[in-house]
């Protein structure tokens, strides 16, 4: 490093001085100022007002109604051939709703079907009460247009079975060769299921003797008594005055005739003052009398039996009505025996 000599001591610290403040033989340098910027433009834009657009009017579509579709099930009408039960379900088990009497109509509600216990179940509607009811009391159609179409017109309404079924033990221990029917509806009227004619009758006087009213008599069986039928009659169906519709229901039944044959049913226990004279003829649908409990009975109910056999048989005048039955239509050998009667219960479709 180079000492400096002899150099008085102010020098050096002026000029110390002077490095300190940067003035050290440097060139001057101007101090710079900002130029000065014109003032800013104002742009003033006037708009003057001319005529308002139309508005955009938008017309709406004309509005759809949309209806709502139910699912209505077809409907197809039906009219009842006997009394029957609608049930809950297709089972005769099921709870009855409804109990009708023939020529009822209902409306079977879609085409379903089913099967049990030996019938087919519809799914009808009565009066508004809907449930199953058994196909084989049903005729399709109007019940004002509605043709017997096989079916056995009503004998009595909405019958049932009230005592002793076919074939059943007796009260006596006898065989049943009959049933015994009533009214669930209160009905006590005995129908002509066709034309026919009463072939013998007996009003039972005895047994109004004992008891004015309904000619009841428990426990008498003698001849008097009509051996405990009580007030009876017997009514007869010939061939010759049936229609082949008529031939087709009874043969539906099990009751086959041939020429020159006849149906013939015997009705027992009627209200005395209700039994119709002998060779008394009736239309279908006549009444020919009235359920009671004459005889030797022990509630209303009407003891039936049923036969073939040639047409045109009539009692002698002293016979006894009963022996009349038993001997000549019936033609049974003794006291007890079957003969020629036939289960009647198929003729008055007695619903299970």
């Amino acid at each position: 490093m180079t000492r400096l000599r002899n150099v008085p001591r102010f020098l050096l610290l002026s000029g110390l001085a002077l490095a300190l403040a940067g003035c050290w033989g440097g060139p001057h340098i101007d101090t710079l100022e900002a130029p000065t910027l014109p003032p800013p433009m104002v742009i003033v834009m006037t708009m003057t007002a001319g005529p308002s657009p139309d508005p955009l009017t938008v017309t709406a579509p004309p509005t759809v109604a949309l209806a709502t579709l139910a699912a209505t099930p077809e409907l197809s009408l039906f009219c009842t051939t006997d009394g029957v039960r609608l049930r809950s379900d297709a089972t005769t088990s099921a709870e009855i709703l409804v109990e009708v009497g023939a020529r009822t109509s209902v409306s079977r509600i879609g085409t379903e079907e089913r099967q049990g216990e030996g019938y087919t179940w519809y799914n009808v509607d009565v009066g508004g009460t809907r449930g199953w009811m058994a196909a084989g009391w049903l005729a399709a159609g109007d019940c004002n247009a509605a043709a017997s179409g096989g079916e056995t017109p009503t004998i009595v309404d909405t019958a049932y079975v009230s005592g002793y079924d076919w074939e059943e033990t007796g009260s006596l221990g006898e065989t049943h060769y009959g049933i015994d029917i009533n009214s669930s509806s209160g009905d006590t009227n005995i129908y002509a299921a066709y034309d026919g004619t009463i072939a013998a009758s007996d009003a039972c006087a005895t047994c109004t003797e004992d008891d004015p009213e309904a000619g009841n008599a428990q426990g008498e069986t003698g001849e008097d008594y009509n051996y405990g039928y009580g007030a009876m009659a017997i009514v007869e169906y010939a061939y010759a005055d049936l229609t082949q519709a008529d031939l087709d229901a009874l043969a539906e039944d099990g009751i086959d005739l041939q020429q020159g044959q006849s149906a013939y049913l015997m009705f027992a226990h009627l209200d005395p003052s209700s039994v119709p004279n002998d060779g008394s003829a009736f239309d279908a649908g006549g009444d020919m009398g009235n359920i009671g409990n004459s005889g030797n009975s022990y509630g209303a109910h009407s003891h039936v039996e049923a036969a073939i056999n040639d047409s045109g048989l009539r009692p002698e005048d002293d016979d006894n009505t009963a022996e009349f039955w038993w001997d000549t239509i019936v033609e049974r050998a003794r006291a007890g025996d079957q003969g020629g009667r036939i289960d009647p219960s198929p003729i008055f479709d007695i619903p299970e």
